[in-house]
């Protein structure tokens, strides 16, 4: 980094795959309800093109170069191919923490409103390190609704201890400190909220309700695309699932070895060694040995995700020294 962008500046990342229905409308919302912001110098749009396969880049090369100025401008970084939302913040947050002091995170489709990321700013701008989204929907099918308190508490149960409401996602304004802590966890499956919540920065929570997508109706997940990022998740959130894994394993082969020796004493001593008793000892024991190997792999497991992922030992929110 050059320089340490001033005060008062923000740049919003905004992941964008085929979204040309939808962008020139975002971009003329954030021009209307985010300059206003009392306390903003400069507002950037990192609007980010996941590889979209419509003129979403072009339309946004248009508007840039009929936005350029020194309070509001444009940019666009583009991939080569679809390579994922989470890529795409990554990739806008690089770029976001040369151009400002404060970052936000919003989609292209306008479900996160524009009036809301205007009060989280507002919030940031005025003193405030993260501030964060949690939203509500007011019409989703049972189904998913079930679907994603599921994942959630699937997401509590895999992390290493630090978690967010149910409804947080990647909507959310935070410092450029906070954004190059982010920068630094440089996992390649990377689940954007997981690692927000690992860094464990305290956040005011703004409540909002997800509004319908502009240029389209309805989600742009398919089940598969939801199942896969389910997935990801869990297994990038951290070792906290493995580690649950050793303790319920270490517990059913303690539990698994007491069943075999009760067996083995009870048909000893009443002379029973008919097949099924004999069958029941040998089949528990060798579940207790079974349940011995998969802890060794499971720690192992654990110890290799830990190294692999190269995750900081800690993250340190303020210090306060007394040095002569």
């Amino acid at each position: 980094m050059t320089h340490t962008p001033e005060l008062g500046t923000l740049a919003v990342v905004v992941p964008a795959l085929n979204e040309e229905s939808a962008i020139a409308e975002f971009i003329r919302e954030a021009e209307a309800q985010l300059l206003h912001i009392g306390g903003l110098t400069r507002l950037t749009l990192v609007v980010v093109d996941d590889g979209s396969t419509d003129s979403t880049a072009d339309v946004v090369k248009d508007l840039a170069a009929k936005h350029h100025s020194d309070t509001f401008r444009i940019e666009l970084v583009r991939f080569t191919r679809n390579f994922g939302k989470d890529a795409a913040v990554y990739a806008g947050v690089q770029r976001a923490v040369e151009l400002a002091a404060h970052i936000g995170v919003m989609d292209a489709d306008l479900q996160h409103p524009m009036h809301v990321m205007a009060r989280m700013a507002k919030v940031a701008i005025s003193g405030e390190d993260h501030v964060v989204g949690v939203m509500t929907f007011p019409k989703q099918k049972p189904w998913y609704s079930a679907s994603k308190k599921l994942l959630h508490t699937l997401r509590e149960v895999a992390s290493d201890g630090a978690t967010e409401p149910q409804g947080v996602g990647d909507f959310r304004v935070f410092s450029r400190r906070i954004a190059l802590e982010f920068l630094q966890l440089r996992e390649r499956a990377r689940f954007t909220r997981g690692i927000f919540s690992y860094l464990g920065h305290p956040a005011t929570f703004v409540h909002f309700e997800v509004e319908p997508r502009r240029g389209g109706n309805g989600t742009r997940w398919p089940l598969y695309k939801l199942i896969s990022s389910a997935i990801t998740a869990l297994a990038s959130q951290g070792t906290g699932l493995l580690s649950r894994l050793v303790t319920w394993s270490a517990v059913l082969m303690v539990a698994s070895f007491i069943i075999a020796v009760v067996a083995a004493v009870f048909m000893l001593v009443s002379g029973d060694l008919s097949g099924p008793m004999l069958l029941l000892v040998v089949l528990v024991g060798l579940q207790a040995v079974h349940l011995l190997f998969s802890i060794f792999i499971a720690s192992h497991a654990t110890f290799t995700l830990r190294e692999t992922q190269q995750r900081p030992a800690y993250i340190v929110r303020e210090t306060l020294t007394n040095d002569d």
